[in-house]
């Protein structure tokens, strides 16, 4: 996106540790679309025209030790998305404090197959989610460095908050996570994380690994298995999603994705999740479209969803 603006920061540094005042610059940039939805055939949406904007505020600056400090700030329809910190100190790695977004630990490689069009295969559906990895993202602390060439990042979130039924409470231990990604071939990318993710009285165990291929002619394709064992006296799940897609040319991508979630009981079904979906770039203008659906929501059979969205999209 192009910067709209440009802004001298002072006095951040000093927030941070003990320096003086340096200057700094702070980028504006912003984005608008029109979307248009159409649900299954048993939902009510309503008007099936909607319009998103967004802006997003990132700034930073070096320090007189060298360390270099960045921030972002994001909103989505005038209202607060995520924003984040981050302290890049050259060979000793990178800190993060994370509000609403993912930079380190399992959730920085929480869904890896890729998609052509405007949404995963499982999104705004019943199940959307389900056999995914999920960890705290509000008030997180992380670090990310480099270890032989791969990427190692750890997670920290301090007694995060669950929802139960609606109420929140404060959830009884912290949430600790750490993932280990990077390039192990030409073209092959590969990674693996665990987390221990605290709720209201237990703690879950989340495992994910997955790889990614993407070769000359412009085809990705990736895998991801994960593993999560929930807390006592709710069964285990389990998926595997996959996807490919293909660049026809610099401007046309055509994508097909899934995600096969399987419950560890016999009283439940396996979810299956399929989607098909294209988008095409002029510039900072795009055109993304995308049809998904879901049999087997939440794993009760008979239960299936169909979500369709197309969605032109301008940066600026």
């Amino acid at each position: 996106m192009n910067n709209l603006k440009k802004l001298g920061l002072t006095a951040l540094a000093g927030s941070l540790v003990a320096t003086s005042a340096y200057a700094g610059t702070l980028d504006v940039t912003g984005g608008a679309s029109i979307k248009y939805t159409s649900e299954d055939t048993d939902e009510v949406s309503g008007n099936p025209f909607t319009m998103g904007r967004g802006i997003t505020f990132s700034g930073g600056g070096e320090m007189d030790n060298g360390w270099n400090v960045n921030m972002f700030y994001i909103m989505d329809d005038a209202a607060f998305s995520s924003s984040g910190i981050s302290i890049d100190m050259g060979d000793a790695g990178t800190a993060y404090f994370d509000n609403g977004s993912a930079s380190t630990g399992i959730q920085s490689i929480k869904d890896k197959i890729p998609t052509a069009g405007a949404e995963q295969a499982y999104d705004d559906m019943s199940g959307d989610g389900q056999g995914l990895v999920s960890f705290p993202t509000s008030g997180t602390l992380g670090y990310k460095t480099s270890v032989a060439g791969y990427t190692v990042s750890a997670a920290y979130n301090k007694n995060g908050s669950t929802s139960t039924g609606g109420v929140v409470s404060t959830a009884h231990e912290s949430s600790t996570s750490i993932a280990v990604s990077g390039t192990v071939a030409d073209g092959l990318e590969a990674g693996i994380g665990w987390g221990n993710i605290s709720g209201a009285t237990e703690t879950n165990r989340q495992m994910t690994t997955y790889a990614k291929y993407s070769s000359e002619v412009g085809a990705t394709i990736a895998v991801q298995y994960t593993e999560l064992a929930q807390v006592a006296g709710t069964n285990d799940i389990d998926s595997l999603g996959y996807g490919v897609t293909f660049a026809v040319n610099d401007n046309l991508s055509v994508g097909l994705s899934k995600l096969d979630v399987g419950y560890n009981t016999a009283t439940k079904s396996d979810q299956e999740s399929t989607g098909i979906g294209a988008s095409y770039t002029m510039g900072s203008m795009a055109i993304k479209g995308s049809t998904s659906t879901t049999d087997s929501a939440l794993g009760t059979s008979g239960t299936d969803d169909k979500h369709t969205e197309i969605v032109l999209s301008f940066a600026f």
